[in-house]
């Protein structure tokens, strides 16, 4: 709504979008929980994070199932339909009538402008715990953009699969990768880090990783707990913490840079038809 209503530009909407895609990514409760169980669990225990990779986020898991909705009825439709023509159904037929819906006229409504099944999505997606990145680097191929996947700078992020994070002049362990290295070797989420190879740390952790990484890397930490203990980490052949963004592509084709158009100008001209 922000792009259709000319606050966003096209970069700055690929921008928002490129960030709930790392959010995804970045929340290892996506291995472990679907979409639809997290959604639940948001009843039991509300926003609170809790136990560490357990869930997902609804908002950034939902802004993502809805943008390949959106993408796979355009791409069926020859962009024809969208996911609009979707909720436009669900109020008219629905709300309007002041009667409530259940999933499977969701699901229908989706399979009747698509002629086409859609219940392995659900599945997959919305039930599941299936890897979103084949699926949505197919789908936004289709519209001239490209998933960019990078690794990340960091080499505690990349090497050793922990990422860190300042608070009240304590660098903190905020993130670990699962089956990483630092997972392996007992590093905690809040564990605060004071030394590397006992030497300490002062806003210089990335140096001295780097420093000692032919070796094992020794941390010092101290516990939430207030216990201190020492945590060697060994490097493997895997990687850890990558960067997502989505990008135009470099060289679209003509049937690429259509199907981009048609979905960016029938955003914009609907929106301010209903407007008007």
């Amino acid at each position: 709504m922000l792009f259709r209503s000319g606050v966003y530009s096209i970069p700055q909407f690929l921008k928002e979008i490129s960030v709930r895609i790392q959010k995804h990514f970045d929340n290892f409760g996506r291995l472990n929980s679907s979409v639809a169980d997290s959604s639940f669990d948001t009843w039991l225990d509300g926003y609170v994070p809790g136990v560490p990779n357990k869930k997902v986020s609804i908002y950034d898991e939902g802004c993502l199932i809805a943008l390949m909705t959106d993408l796979m009825i355009r791409r069926k439709t020859n962009n024809e339909k969208s996911l609009d023509d979707v909720m436009r159904a669900l109020h008219y037929d629905f709300a309007a009538r002041k009667i409530g819906y259940a999933e499977n006229d969701y699901i229908s409504i989706i399979e009747n402008l698509t002629n086409e099944g859609v219940a392995d999505f659900f599945i997959d997606y919305v039930y599941g715990t299936e890897d979103y990145e084949p699926l949505l680097t197919d789908l936004v191929s289709h519209f001239g953009l490209r998933l960019q996947k990078t690794l990340s700078k960091k080499s505690c992020e990349r090497e050793y699969g922990f990422r860190t994070v300042e608070e009240a002049g304590a660098l903190k362990v905020l993130k670990i990768a699962p089956a990483s290295p630092a997972d392996e070797a007992g590093l905690g989420k809040d564990d605060e880090i004071i030394a590397v190879n006992d030497l300490k740390v002062e806003n210089n952790l990335e140096e001295l990783i780097e420093h000692f990484r032919a070796a094992i890397v020794t941390l010092k930490v101290v516990t939430p707990m207030k216990k201190i203990k020492t945590i060697s980490l060994e490097l493997s052949h895997d990687k850890y913490f990558y960067e997502y963004k989505l990008v135009r592509s470099e060289n679209p084709t003509t049937h690429q840079q259509k199907f981009f158009s048609d979905w960016m100008k029938s955003s914009v001209s609907k929106t301010y038809s209903f407007m008007n």
